[in-house]
């Protein structure tokens, strides 16, 4: 019978979105991310310990006082004194001689300090073992001696490490802001990568799959089902002519088009859910914004009115706007039932990404979803 066949129809719609149009959707998204430019902890290694000069006298300067208190502790003030001093100055002349080295263009700044590092654990070692008396010292264990300089050496190094690491964010952080003052002065428009334009165009089309043309496919399945279950023959041509005018655009070119004016764009999704649920819009709060948040705006009234309709079968839905400050506050009111909270999916990472902030509350029996943007305005 039709009905039958209707039912069927709505089913193959459903199958459509779930096992096709959803994960495709997914993939673009998680798929396409914008290059962002950054350095691996091991480029920062190299950097601040091989290609930059070492602060190695005032980290010797400044360790020394922790280094006579923590041997004062266990060995006494005798040798916490004189170890203190050896090893300071030892790190220091050790510095100066092979800074001196590189001064003179004898050795390059990443031999320069690979020599400071590794001398000064090596002939601090040997002067324990072969120079300074060994009364001095607390043992007469070769491998405790090499243990006990091995970790001075180690934490001398980190301390560098340190040291550097925090100059070198500090030049990269002035570098970007003076980057982009020239930016903003000159006005000059960078170009962009390949890879970003099809990051950008998969983006689109992900928004769009799970937004206006899912929401779309819905509306016919939910009208299909309404038909065949009271036999409405002509609701159900239309939804099935619907469906067909919707499988056959250029969802490419649709996914990249934002011409319509905003208010055209609410009227169409408000016209796609016709006959399952009353959408209401206020528009005085578009006025005045500009292009890109009015279109994230939209984006997620266009999600959120597709998720009350699913998941709550809300009949009525009402959206309003306001902008206080530079917050633009949308707000859905819609009936149906309560909204749970489910594992995220990629409705979740739209309110994430176009929203600064979202929340979902009830009003009596009504559900209310709240958006924040930051609006330029």
């Amino acid at each position: 019978t039709e009905q039958i066949n209707f039912a069927q129809q709505a089913g193959k719609i459903q199958d459509l979105i779930n096992k096709e149009l959803r994960p495709a959707s997914a993939q673009l998204w998680n798929n396409s991310t914008l290059a962002t430019p950054k350095l691996s902890f091991l480029a920062l290694l190299r950097i601040s310990l091989v290609e930059q000069k070492l602060k190695v006298v005032l980290v010797a300067l400044l360790t020394s006082p922790y280094l006579f208190i923590g041997l004062n502790g266990s060995q006494g003030w005798k040798f916490a004194a004189i170890e203190t001093l050896f090893a300071t100055s030892a790190n220091i002349a050790i510095f100066c001689a092979c800074e001196a080295l590189f001064k003179i263009g004898i050795i390059d700044r990443r031999l320069t300090n690979m020599a400071i590092i590794g001398l000064s654990f090596l002939l601090q070692l040997l002067a324990i073992l072969f120079v300074i008396p060994g009364t001095l010292f607390w043992t007469d264990s070769v491998l405790i001696i090499f243990l006990y300089q091995f970790f001075l050496t180690v934490n001398h190094s980190v301390t560098l490490l340190g040291f550097n690491m925090y100059k070198l964010l500090g030049q990269q952080r002035s570098a970007v802001l003076k980057h982009f003052e020239h930016i903003l002065n000159s006005k000059e428009m960078l170009p962009i990568s390949s890879s970003d334009l099809s990051a950008v165009r998969n983006i689109d089309l992900a928004r769009y799959l799970h937004g206006e043309f899912q929401a779309g496919l819905i509306a016919t399945s939910l009208l299909l089902e309404g038909a065949s279950q009271t036999g409405d023959t002509d609701l159900a041509r239309h939804a099935l002519r619907s469906a067909v005018d919707i499988l056959t655009q250029d969802h490419v070119q649709l996914s990249q088009t934002k011409v319509s004016s905003p208010v055209a764009r609410l009227e169409k999704i408000a016209a796609g859910w016709r006959g399952i649920a009353t959408v209401t819009f206020s528009v005085d709060w578009i006025e005045g914004l500009e292009a890109s948040e009015v279109n994230d705006a939209i984006v997620l009234i266009d999600e959120a009115v597709a998720n009350a309709v699913r998941h709550a079968k809300a009949s009525t839905i009402s959206i309003n706007g306001s902008l206080e400050g530079t917050e633009l506050n949308i707000q859905l009111l819609s009936d149906g039932q309560m909204m749970t909270h489910n594992a995220a999916g990629l409705g979740t990472k739209l309110f994430n990404e176009l929203a600064s902030n979202w929340e979902y509350s009830t009003q009596g029996e009504l559900n209310l979803l709240t958006f924040t943007i930051r609006s330029g305005v």
